[in-house]
C-alpha cells in the first residue's frame, strides 16, 4: 500500500490542478510526484470519464525520456486523479515570459535542442502500438506542455488528456483548445494524424523565435517551418523523424552545438530553483483536496486531509482514501499528584534555606538544637534593576486581519496585468493574495484587445481567470 504526502500546488489550468506530492511505499522507498486532478464538471461527464480512463489505459504505456511518464490513473471520492512523474524546472511558457522580461530571446542552438527532445518524444508516441493502431497524437503541444528540466531534459507533457480536451466542444461546436497553434483541420473539426502536432510544434518554434532578427535565423530553419506550418497537410513533413532529421542537419552546421547541462543552466538562469521542502516554491500553501467542501460552479471540492493511501479495488483502478491516524489516548488526569509533589518539594526547598534549616543534611528535615544566622540580602541598585515593560494592548485594541483569498490570471498568448488600475505583472500570475470583495482586472496586449472585467474574491478560495486575448480588428 502505497502513502501520498500532498506537499503543494504546482500550477492550475484549463483541465484541473497540478499537485507536488510525495509518495511512500515498503521500507522507507520515497518518491516526488506530480498529481493532477481533473476539474470537477469533466470528472462528472460519463462520456469524458469512459474515454478519458480508455485513452489514461493507452497514455500510462508511453516510456520515453522526452515525455512525462504517467504512473497510474486514481479515484478520490469523485474526483479523478493522474499521477505522474514530477519534472523540476519550468515550461517554455515560463521561459519564453521570462525571456521577454528580461529583454533577450532563446539562443538558437537551446531552442534548436528543444525540437529536437521535442521530436523524439512525438516520434515514439506516434508509432503504431498493439493498443494503439494510429498512434498517439498530442492535440495540444504548446508551449505549457513542454517542461524543460534543471538537468537540461524535455519533456511533452499531457498526452491523451490534450486529445480529449481537443474532441470536446462547446454548446455552439467551437472546438476547445489554443488556438494559436492549431492546425486548420482541428480547427475545422476534421480527422486529425501526426502531422498536426507537427504543425503546432513549428507554431511554438516560431513563437519562440519573435523579437529576433530574421537574418539570424538560419535560411533552413525557416523553410522548414514555412513547410510544418503549410495548410496543407500533406505538403508537411510527413511524419516526426522526418522533421527530426531536418532539425538535426541544421543544428550540426551551427557551431557549437549545446549540451544538456548547458540548457539545464539557461533555465536555471530564467527561473532559479527554490529548495523543494520550501512550499512556497509551489504557488502558495496547500488547499483542500478532498472532502466536505461543497462544488462550486466548475472547481473542485477540496481535501482537507493531506495524507492519502492508495489501495488497488477488486476490477484494477485504484482509490485514494484518506489516511486513518491513531487517535492518541488521553492521559490520566495526575495533576493533584504532581501538585501535592510540587508543594512537597517546594516547603522541603524552603525549609532548607529558612533559619533552621539543615541544608543536605538529615535530608532537609529542621533541627531545634541549632540556629544558624544567615545574612541578609542586599537590596540590588536602583540601576540594576531592568526597566519594566510596557502592558501589552488590551485585545480589544487590535486590529482583526481582513480576511483573503487568491486570484490565478492566464491569458493566451500573455498579458499585463492591472489590478485596481496598478500593474502587478505578466501572466501567467499565481496565487496573488487579495482582500475580500469586488476588485477591477485589465488585461493589455500589444497586438490584442484588452480585456476588464471585475472579479470577486472569497475568503479562502481562489479566483480562476483564463482568457484567450483576440487580435486586433484591422
Amino acid at each position: 500500500m502505497e502513502r501520498f504526502d500532498i506537499l503543494g500546488k504546482l500550477s492550475e489550468g484549463g483541465m484541473g490542478e497540478v499537485l507536488l506530492a510525495r509518495a511512500t511505499g515498503e521500507h522507507g522507498f520515497s518518491k516526488l510526484v506530480a498529481v493532477k486532478r481533473i476539474r470537477a464538471e469533466l470528472s462528472a461527464d460519463p462520456e469524458f470519464m469512459l474515454r478519458f480512463v480508455t485513452e489514461a489505459k493507452v497514455t500510462v504505456a508511453l516510456s520515453h525520456a522526452n515525455i512525462v511518464q504517467v504512473f497510474d490513473l486514481a479515484r478520490a471520492g469523485p474526483d479523478l486523479l493522474l499521477v505522474m512523474e514530477y519534472v523540476r524546472g519550468a515550461d517554455l511558457h515560463q521561459l519564453l515570459r521570462r525571456a521577454r522580461e528580461l529583454g533577450e530571446t532563446v539562443p538558437l542552438p537551446v531552442l534548436l535542442y528543444l525540437a529536437a527532445e521535442a521530436l523524439k518524444g512525438l516520434a515514439h508516441a506516434h508509432r503504431p502500438t498493439a493498443t494503439a493502431a494510429r498512434g498517439i497524437i498530442h492535440c495540444d503541444i504548446s508551449p505549457s506542455n513542454l517542461l524543460l528540466s534543471y538537468a537540461g531534459e524535455v519533456k511533452l507533457t499531457d498526452f491523451g488528456i490534450a486529445q480529449l480536451m481537443a474532441r470536446r466542444q462547446t454548446a455552439d461546436g467551437r472546438v476547445l483548445g489554443k488556438k494559436r497553434y492549431m492546425s486548420p483541420e482541428q480547427q475545422a473539426g476534421q480527422a486529425l494524424d501526426a502531422r498536426t502536432d507537427l504543425f503546432a510544434l513549428a507554431m511554438v518554434l516560431r513563437e519562440a523565435l519573435e523579437g529576433r532578427d530574421e537574418a539570424d535565423v538560419p535560411a533552413a530553419l525557416r523553410a522548414l517551418l514555412d513547410q510544418a506550418t503549410s495548410p496543407a497537410r500533406e505538403q508537411r513533413p510527413a511524419g516526426a523523424v522526418e522533421m527530426l532529421r531536418a532539425i538535426s542537419e541544421i543544428e550540426r552546421q551551427l557551431e557549437p552545438m549545446v549540451t544538456a547541462p548547458e540548457v539545464g543552466a539557461w533555465v536555471s538562469r530564467l527561473v532559479p530553483p527554490r529548495p523543494e521542502a520550501d512550499t512556497d516554491a509551489f504557488a502558495g500553501a496547500v488547499r483542500d483536496l478532498l472532502g466536505s467542501a461543497p462544488r462550486t460552479g466548475t472547481r473542485s471540492a477540496e481535501l482537507p486531509p493531506r495524507t492519502f493511501v492508495a489501495r488497488a479495488e477488486k476490477d484494477g483502478t485504484t482509490v485514494w482514501e484518506t489516511a486513518k491516524t491513531a487517535t492518541p489516548a488521553k492521559p490520566k488526569r495526575r495533576w493533584p499528584y504532581a501538585a501535592a509533589a510540587v508543594i512537597v518539594l517546594g516547603g522541603a526547598t524552603i525549609a532548607s534555606l529558612s533559619p533552621g534549616g539543615r541544608g543536605n543534611e538529615g535530608e532537609g528535615r529542621a533541627s531545634p538544637k541549632t540556629e544558624i544566622e544567615q545574612p541578609k540580602a542586599e537590596p540590588a541598585p536602583a540601576a540594576a534593576r531592568p526597566p519594566a515593560e510596557p502592558a501589552p494592548p488590551p485585545q480589544s485594541a487590535q486590529p482583526k486581519p481582513r480576511p483573503t483569498g487568491t486570484l490565478n490570471v492566464f491569458a493566451d498568448p500573455w498579458a499585463s496585468v492591472l489590478l485596481d488600475g496598478r500593474r502587478i505583472g505578466t501572466t501567467p500570475l499565481r496565487s496573488v493574495s487579495l482582500p475580500v470583495g469586488p476588485h477591477r482586472l485589465r488585461l493589455e496586449h500589444p497586438k490584442r484587445k484588452t480585456i476588464e472585467k471585475v472579479v470577486t474574491i472569497v475568503a479562502g478560495r481562489t479566483e480562476l481567470v483564463d482568457v484567450e486575448l483576440q487580435p486586433e480588428t484591422p
